[in-house]
């Protein structure tokens, strides 16, 4: 079915720009075709440092800047003048601001001081200043997209489209997994994300097969038999649905990040974990390319190994359920919205009393985090759900110091270090 969105520039000025796309065959053609025309509608500019002059948004007339009011909202705090061609501004997205004050000498503090202040007209007089010490010919590569500045980077691999990235993908997973489906899309400024379910089970999963030479029911069998073992029931292993989340993006907050998950239903609720540490890149040198297709080469083994460290999480016992936890959590605390942060607390506690306390396996945890983390990823930055999975990954590892959290006492939340992981 031929596909007629087209984005109008006026479409992506604001910053929260998203497109959900559904399950299915349409959804899919919808999403990659969307993709392709959002990059149509970006452009990429090199302009000499000295060239780039910062304005104070709140000091200019709305209707002389590209994009007009629409584009000058209250985050929008500093716009720029690019190249000696004259022209209006563009308005810098919030993060754009962030990454220009990357580029120059200043205590990010005081900027937030002055922000306080409402004096963004000083920031930009500092900057324009600070630009012109950078090195004798710097380049800033300038993203351009919905009449706005979108992206402000010193050096990044623009050379595949995120509509190439995806082809890419769409080759390698026809190549390995075969009968593949779409499950979900998104598309907006900050991200791009797409997931695909691998086959229809972990037991009919194609790459447990062409991997192993073998079939997926021998390969899995001594996995199935410790998750009876320790009491699981083995349809949920066997029922698994083996998927990948693919993102990236064009605004310097998202990498280019593969992320093996599995998703299971105990009861009526459905449960998603994750195999494995994302397989990040980012956007920045010319072997980002080579390292993302290794990541796509890679994603079986990384399916066997997470099959693997979760069936060990099942024959760990945990003697103090609710006071490892909450030692757990407090990794998560500061990348986790305090709603889910203390549900989950608060679920847990129900189940296994914090002065009651029986033994549990340490797969009840991991459930739980993992639980808690899909809930928090729509409330909180990319940077943030990055940080949530690298640490919850971790426990997925022989090496990872269980014993360092399984402690008599919780966790204090007041003030005080983190432990960290990897403590002996």
């Amino acid at each position: 079915m031929e596909k007629t969105l087209a984005f109008d520039p006026k479409d992506l000025v604001p910053d929260t720009f998203r497109l959900s796309f559904a399950e299915g065959k349409e959804g899919e053609a919808t999403f990659l075709h969307a993709v392709k025309e959002f990059d149509k509608a970006g452009k990429w500019e090199n302009v000499p440092a000295e060239d780039f002059r910062v304005l104070a948004t709140g000091k200019l007339d709305e209707g002389s800047v590209h994009g007009g009011p629409d584009a000058c909202n209250a985050d929008s705090y500093l716009s720029a003048k690019i190249g000696k061609r004259g022209g209006l501004p563009y308005v810098l997205r919030p993060w754009a601001c962030k990454s220009l004050r990357n580029l120059c000498q200043d205590d990010p503090g005081i900027f937030t001081r002055i922000l306080a202040e409402d004096r963004a007209d000083i920031i930009a007089r500092r900057l324009s200043e600070d630009l012109q010490f950078l090195p004798k010919g710097k380049e800033l590569l300038v993203l351009i997209r919905g009449e706005k500045i979108s992206g402000l980077f010193g050096e990044f691999n623009s050379e595949w489209t995120q509509s190439e990235q995806l082809t890419a993908l769409k080759q390698k997973l026809m190549q390995m997994f075969g009968g593949h489906e779409f499950l979900s899309g998104e598309l907006g400024h900050i991200e791009t994300k797409v997931t695909y379910k691998l086959g229809p089970s972990i037991m009919d999963a194609k790459f447990l097969k062409t991997t192993h030479g073998t079939a997926a029911e021998a390969v899995l069998t001594p996995y199935i038999q410790a998750w009876t073992d320790a009491g699981m029931d083995p349809d949920v292993l066997q029922d698994a649905i083996p998927t990948l989340d693919f993102r990236t993006g064009e605004s310097g907050l998202a990498q280019l990040m593969l992320v093996p998950r599995i998703h299971y239903k105990t009861g009526a609720v459905m449960t998603s974990c994750l195999l494995g540490e994302p397989m990040k890149v980012k956007h920045r040198g010319s072997n980002v390319w080579n390292t993302y297709t290794e990541y796509l080469t890679s994603v079986a083994a990384t399916y066997q190994n997470g099959i693997r460290g979760i069936v060990d999480l099942t024959q760990r016992e945990i003697k103090h359920p609710y006071s490892c936890l909450t030692h757990l959590l407090k990794q998560l605390r500061p990348s986790t919205p305090a709603a889910e942060f203390w549900s989950t607390l608060e679920s847990f506690e129900m189940l296994h009393p914090q002065f009651d306390e029986k033994p549990c396996q340490a797969f009840v945890l991991y459930e739980a985090i993992n639980d808690m983390n899909q809930r928090a990823a729509e409330k909180v930055s990319v940077t943030k759900q990055l940080q949530n999975m690298e640490f919850t990954a971790k426990m997925l590892s022989p090496k990872f110091n269980w014993k360092r959290f399984d402690v008599v006492a919780p966790a204090n939340f007041g003030k005080g270090g983190v432990m960290r992981a990897d403590d002996d």
